[in-house]
């Protein structure tokens, strides 16, 4: 059964410990930030983020932290992924914490210990169930699975650039893989979902010009996306509107520099780690074109191993995969947070109470 670490031990804090959460407090996060790690139920986690002990937003940092004390170790974390417990740090002050908005990102970030729940709202299936990749594996953007390959796109090479792009990720510690679908079964139990793949192929994209799509959206039990129940709406303003306002502002005499990062969604979503017991539900369904070499990474060791001609291999996604519908409402609950944290700075700064 899946069981990457072991979970580490109450923390109980020492006298003069630097946190904001009374003793009692403390410990009763602490239990339950335990708990979190140990719920193996995907469905729990609304359950989970019911009993999350209330504590006042100046301690959102703090309790983030503890929770991701807690984690179970599914990959490497490095310093370009989202910490969760650094944004509430940065926005420590602002009324931004005090809403409803920033409580909602604060529990679900401390049900993950640090990351973000699937919010797969159903039990594991009692066996796998392994989706087929569609024949034509590379899309033109703008056009749908099987509508035509893309010229000079042929069966073999496609298979080929999903595993490069597959490898990619292992290479990063973000995938664990590639396993046999027997090996698969045997290190995360009979309940695990495999996914279709595809690419998407954008000739004119900047930086990602064929983007590998974690198909979540499965016929029947294996649909993934079916299985999701968010309360979050998505509402997406007039960016553009804002980012003239803020371009105004910084110009103004006197106003300090604020660096904004916009970066293709795609690859946002893979700085956001994912929830450790829902990794076997995030299978990815690869079949091998030929016998290669390839990266392996199973949480300790990264390594080359040996995948054959028709071979049927899975890896399994520690990030939010695009393609599954909950990643588009984690990734938004973030950035709309950044957001409206730099408007407030905004107007502190127009009201002569702060700076940008």
């Amino acid at each position: 059964m899946y069981r990457p670490g072991v979970v580490p031990r109450t923390p109980v804090p020492a006298a003069g410990a630097h946190h904001s959460c009374p003793k009692p407090l403390w410990q009763e996060l602490a239990r339950h930030a335990r708990r979190c790690a140990a719920a193996k139920k995907p469905r729990s986690w609304a359950a989970l983020v019911d009993a999350v002990p209330w504590v006042h937003p100046r301690s959102f940092a703090d309790a983030i932290r503890l929770s991701q004390s807690m984690a179970l170790t599914t990959t490497t974390a490095t310093t370009a992924d989202f910490d969760g417990a650094e944004l509430f740090q940065a926005a420590a002050g602002s009324l931004l914490l005090h809403s409803r908005d920033a409580r909602d990102l604060f529990n679900l970030l401390f049900v993950g210990n640090g990351t973000f729940p699937l919010l797969f709202a159903q039990p594991r299936p009692a066996q796998p169930l392994v989706n087929t990749n569609p024949r034509r594996l590379v899309m033109l953007d703008g056009s749908y699975p099987g509508d035509g390959r893309p010229p000079g796109s042929a069966a073999t090479a496609d298979k080929d650039l999903l595993i490069d792009l597959c490898s990619t990720e292992v290479t990063a510690k973000r995938y664990l893989g590639p396993f046999t679908l027997a090996e698969a079964t045997a290190r995360f139990g009979p309940g695990i979902i495999v996914s279709s793949a595809f690419i998407v192929r954008r000739a004119t994209a900047v930086s990602t010009k064929n983007r590998l799509v974690h198909n979540a959206s499965g016929p029947g039990a294996s649909s993934i996306n079916a299985a999701i129940k968010d309360d979050c709406t998505v509402q997406l303003d007039h960016s553009r509107v804002f980012q003239q306002r803020l371009r105004t502002q910084l110009q103004r005499a006197g106003a300090h520099q604020l660096h904004l990062c916009v970066s293709d969604i795609s690859k946002a979503y893979r700085r956001f780690g994912m929830r450790h017991s829902d990794v076997p539900m995030l299978g990815l369904r690869c079949d091998a074109a030929r016998r290669r070499s390839v990266p392996f990474f199973d949480v300790k060791l990264l390594r080359e191993r040996d995948v054959h001609a028709g071979e049927l291999l899975v890896y399994f996604d520690t990030r939010l995969p695009f393609g599954a519908s909950s990643s588009v409402s984690s990734c938004v609950r973030v950035t709309c947070f950044v957001r409206d944290f730099v408007r407030e700075l905004l107007q502190s700064h127009r009201s002569g109470t702060g700076d940008v």
